[in-house]
């Protein structure tokens, strides 16, 4: 058995983006069927309290999960589940016909409060090598935003391949999908497509010298009577020093 919570604070730099207090508590239960399988059972509730934007929202999952591990090299995770979120928020309505008749058409504000369900859960099949590992991952849940969107849905695929070339070397390669669904707001899917490479080179017994490519492209639609997609395309590299002492090279995250 497990329980535990956290809180948390956000504040971002420009005016246009929701900041937010926030916090989670959660309980889990696992049971060992066998040697190499085990079922478990979680429940999360998660409330956030919205700043610079009108809203607040909560949410609670539970999830069903089972793992197992697949021959000598293979293990396999899976969780699947139900969430309930209850919105606070503003939206967009078109204007009644009798008053577009007199000011013309056009949308106005009011205050919306929906509760909605919707399926969560994830998967995760990890190969393990001598030198190497791979993962794929999957996953379907909620989070609290990027600051133009509030509580969402989150979808994330990927998969990372790890190799140690040498004792003072490592390299990733990784892949994946992102989508953010606003559970209230209207506004159109956000999705996010990024793939890239790595390496950490051990420099002495602790330090290490690290490097990371990333290649990024993002679609995201508008707001009602907004025509057009926003898209972008954005190339990151990364050079840096990283602490960690071990024997092993410092894996790539």
């Amino acid at each position: 058995f497990q329980f535990g919570g956290d809180g948390f604070l956000v504040r971002r730099r420009s005016a246009a983006l929701a900041g937010l207090n926030g916090g989670t508590g959660h309980v889990d239960a696992a049971y060992r069927v066998t040697k190499k399988q085990t079922v478990s059972l979680s429940f999360v509730y998660a409330y956030y309290d919205y700043q610079k934007a009108f809203g607040n929202a909560n949410t609670q999952t539970l999830n069903l999960g089972y793992s197992a591990t697949l021959g000598r090299h293979w293990n396999l995770s899976l969780q699947a589940g139900m969430a309930r979120a209850n919105n606070l928020g503003l939206i967009l309505v078109p204007l009644d016909p009798a008053i577009a008749a007199i000011v013309g058409p056009g949308y106005t504000t009011v205050v919306f409060h929906p509760t909605k369900y919707f399926p969560t859960g994830a998967a995760t099949l990890a190969r393990s090598f001598e030198h190497a590992s791979l993962t794929f991952l999957y996953s379907r849940t909620t989070t609290p935003g990027n600051g133009v969107y509030l509580l969402s849905k989150a979808q994330n695929a990927n998969v990372t391949y790890s190799y140690v070339a040498r004792k003072r070397l490592t390299f990733s390669f990784f892949g994946g999908y992102s989508n953010l669904d606003s559970v209230a707001q209207q506004i159109s899917a956000y999705g996010s497509l990024n793939a890239g490479a790595g390496a950490t080179y051990k420099l002495s017994r602790a330090v290490f010298g690290t490097f990371r490519y990333d290649y990024r492209h993002y679609t995201a639609g508008g707001l009602p009577g907004v025509t057009g997609q926003f898209q972008k395309d954005e190339n990151r590299l990364s050079l840096g020093l990283a602490f960690s002492p071990g024997e092993k090279p410092l894996p790539i995250w």
